[in-house]
């Protein structure tokens, strides 16, 4: 079916069976737009500040890193006898943090 011309849009002349043109307020046009603004935010969003987002979403036995509340040792330390055990890859969800705080060489202190 041929879309209705300017005039007979005008007059009020679009038949049933003919489909509306795509309106400003169409929730295809809405969704198509969150899709587009949410590609560009995550091509443009810096990995570090990613992560960082990630990380407010983790709960405290993830910054333990393995350890018991009561233990004084840092995530650090644990994140070297990790990578001398010859353990450097796992899982976000598991022992990243020591592996991170090691890394990045986090103190006890800076830590907490």
């Amino acid at each position: 079916a041929a879309l209705p011309t300017l005039q007979a849009l005008r007059e009020g002349q679009i038949h049933q069976h003919q489909q509306p043109l795509l309106q400003r307020t169409s929730s295809e046009l809405r969704a198509a737009a969150v899709f587009q603004t949410q590609q560009l935010k995550s091509l443009v969003f810096p990995p570090e500040a990613k992560f960082a987002m990630w990380l407010t979403l983790q709960n405290e036995m993830y910054f333990r890193g393995g350890r018991a509340p009561s233990e004084r040792l840092s995530a650090a330390r644990i994140g070297e006898r990790l990578l001398s055990s010859g353990n450097d890859r796992v899982r976000p969800g598991q022992n990243m943090w020591p592996l991170f705080c090691n890394e990045v060489g986090l103190s006890y202190d800076q830590e907490e």
